[in-house]
């Protein structure tokens, strides 16, 4: 087992326990959150950006902004969840809420780890050894070469396993 195996497993046992514990309605109203949050953030940081005062670089201010318009989203699903999730429990239903929960992240965690694949690809991390010995990332390696089509150009044009085995990850999965 090699650092990206052990990585794998912590990031998606991680991920699974976390969502298990919040259950899925907390996890989906956060993760609608984050994408409402990002959205708004970027419609209005400029907006909100102008009523901060200047801390030197003028990117300071809007780089607050976008912050304070993201953590104000998240409180603000975090405020919707919370009653949400209790009613969803008192009406005995905590079980199957924690159950689809982690489903949700277990899902996530894949992921999470597939989008590091992705970057990965783009660099030469592909090559180093502890890549190379891992057990887990042929099937990554595979289903992220899979998602190639509907990558942007120049992205798919970079994106590069190559090295003894990295190339051939679906020989090493038969195995």
């Amino acid at each position: 087992m090699t650092v990206f195996d052990a990585a794998v497993i912590f990031v998606i046992a991680l991920s699974t326990l976390f969502a298990f514990i919040r259950g899925v309605v907390r996890e989906l109203i956060a993760l609608i959150a984050w994408v409402v949050g990002f959205i708004a953030a970027l419609a209005f940081t400029p907006v909100v950006g102008a009523w901060i005062p200047e801390f030197g670089h003028p990117a300071v201010r809007y780089l607050i902004a976008f912050a304070l318009i993201l953590i104000g989203a998240l409180l603000l699903g975090a405020l919707i969840a919370y009653p949400l999730a209790r009613a969803i429990r008192a009406a005995g239903l905590g079980f199957v809420d924690r159950f689809l929960g982690s489903i949700f992240g277990l899902a996530r965690g894949l992921l999470l780890v597939l989008a590091f694949v992705l970057v990965a690809g783009l660099t030469s991390v592909p090559r180093a050894d502890w890549w190379q010995n891992a057990t887990l990332a042929p099937p990554f390696v595979v289903l992220s070469l899979s998602l190639k089509p509907w990558l942007p150009p120049q992205w798919a044009d970079r994106l590069d396993y190559s090295r003894e085995g990295a190339r051939s990850a679906p020989e090493k999965i038969k195995a």
